[in-house]
């Protein structure tokens, strides 16, 4: 094989080498013909052109992709860095995006009783300080569904808006939706149950029940003819709205939903279509390391 660099005939044998080898000896081998062979300097460059080459014949070049996508100014390779916090539903969002697009990240998990997103080093990333924060080399991006399009046109593999124009539009739709009809009043029936207010805040979160449970309809009927809320494959529709769906049946689940539990709990009885849903977004690659680790405490405790 040949690729249109000097001297990068040599990146043949490397081909046959990522046959043989696993995905980390294989980086490893490549590093050190580099620094041993001044020509390997050059080829490096052609590195992510031959792995795309790889992908047809090899099961592990996303992860070689993964790994070699970018070099540090020190010859190292830099990983993409997310702050965020658990149970942060917009944290989670991004989460999901990074381990679905198979992309290698550092993870900062931020107390946030410490209050370590309102710090001096996460307010200069975010004048805000909220989370989740995206730092990608020397670009900073900050808002859920900004990171999730960064990342859709950074690294394209495993798109999360489509491979259209009219599904890129469809996806975009049912998030507006969603934030729109949806999210506003999904937290606030959220917040009065984590906060014990349901008493104080009752007429409020009635209508907010009336409200969801109009839209949990309508996302079960778009369940109940498709996999996944947009198209054939999971998209960023999916990433946006499981997050608050979950934080909403923890919710229900608490002892101080009382009645509230019986509108949306069980699952498989009230939203058949969503129960089968958020079975196959737990199945995506990745998801447990998604996954809120204070949850996973809370229930190991329980």
């Amino acid at each position: 094989m040949q690729v249109g660099v000097d001297g990068t005939q040599q990146m043949a044998p490397q081909v046959g080498l990522a046959a043989s080898l696993g995905t980390r000896q294989f980086v490893a081998a490549v590093e050190s013909r580099r620094r041993g062979s001044p020509s390997m300097s050059a080829t490096c460059s052609a590195l992510t052109s031959v792995c795309q080459v790889i992908v047809a014949s090899s099961a592990a070049a996303s992860t070689i992709r993964m790994h070699l996508r970018r070099k540090g100014r020190g010859g190292g390779f830099m990983a993409i860095e997310i702050y965020w916090g658990s149970g942060s539903p917009y944290s989670w969002r991004v989460l999901l995006a990074l381990e679905y697009k198979r992309l290698a990240y550092d993870s900062h998990l931020l107390q946030f009783s410490k209050q370590e997103h309102k710090s001096p080093q996460m307010l200069r990333m975010n004048p805000r300080g909220r989370v989740p924060v995206l730092k990608d080399g020397d670009y900073v991006v900050f808002e859920s569904l900004a990171c999730l399009l960064y990342l859709d046109q950074k690294y394209p593999d495993y798109p999360l808006f489509g491979t259209s124009a009219e599904e890129a539009g469809t996806i975009m739709r049912v998030i507006c939706e969603y934030q729109a009809y949806a999210e506003h009043f999904l937290t606030q029936i959220v917040s009065a149950v984590f906060l014990d207010q349901l008493d104080q805040q009752a007429e409020e979160t009635t209508r907010a029940m009336h409200l969801v449970a109009g839209e949990a309809r309508t996302i079960e009927g778009r369940l109940s003819k498709s996999d996944w809320l947009v198209g054939e494959q999971p998209s960023a529709a999916d990433l946006t709205v499981f997050p608050g769906i979950m934080l909403l049946r923890r919710a229900m689940e608490k002892r101080e939903a009382g009645d509230l539990r019986s509108r949306f709990l069980p699952m498989e009885s009230t939203y058949p279509a969503i129960a089968r849903w958020i079975e196959r977004v737990e199945q995506l690659p990745g998801y447990d390391r998604s996954f809120p680790p204070h949850w996973r405490d809370m229930v190991h405790r329980s």
